[in-house]
């Protein structure tokens, strides 16, 4: 049995083609491939899901009832998550 990694791409990547196989993305940009081409997808700006990055539900959650919103207990200078993301994202692939 091969072992296999989840690896997500970087932006606008559908596809991966390694060693003559074809790897389609899924809605939320993650490709699994076999481990072996763990460096090679790092040298495309891939990152391996579990290891770098958290492991992301295929669809979201429904959020319960809430009192609040959050936000309004966030510091001022607080970061959206998706900024923080794509901050260490950014950081990664440079």
């Amino acid at each position: 049995m091969v072992s296999t990694l989840r690896m997500k791409s970087p932006g606008g990547s559908t596809s991966v083609s390694l060693g003559g196989q074809n790897y389609e993305a899924n809605k939320k940009g993650i490709i699994e491939v076999p481990a072996e081409f763990e460096d090679t997808m790092y040298s495309f700006g891939f990152i391996t899901v579990g290891k770098n990055i958290p492991i992301e539900p295929e669809e979201p959650a429904t959020p319960g009832p809430t009192a609040e919103p959050a936000q309004a207990n966030a510091p001022e200078t607080a970061k959206a998550p998706e900024a923080a993301k794509a901050e260490v994202v950014q950081q990664l692939n440079q």
